[in-house]
């Protein structure tokens, strides 16, 4: 299974992501659910890191394990910011509501 943990801070922002596990309805490298799984986060990952808003720090340590923070430089970049936590959390819930065998999200908030 893969578990995904999203923190939102008070601002919108995804702020601290970690994901672990693999997909386990194919062998390794061929479970769709797992690919775009890893494609939302990554992607997520990468924009949050071409940004010249962004500070992003991570790591995916090994197969099967990503974990990222994102600290916004300037408020100017807010808005955009939440737009893409947005993006990751909704393709991630929309991915755990259709492959709940395979996906789970937790998502946390500052007011937790």
């Amino acid at each position: 299974m893969i578990r995904v943990e999203v923190h939102v801070a008070s601002n919108g922002l995804a702020s601290r992501v970690s994901a672990e596990g693999h997909g386990l309805r194919a062998p390794f490298g061929g479970d769709v659910v797992c690919a775009a799984a890893s494609a939302i986060l990554r992607s997520a990952a990468r924009t949050f890191e071409c940004a010249s808003a962004a500070r992003v720090s991570g790591e995916a340590r090994e197969a099967g394990r990503l974990e990222f923070a994102v600290e916004l430089v300037g408020d100017d970049s807010a808005e955009w910011a939440r737009g893409v936590s947005d993006s990751l959390i909704r393709g991630l819930a929309d991915l755990a509501s259709e492959h709940p065998e395979a996906v789970a999200v937790r998502i946390t908030s500052a007011k937790e």
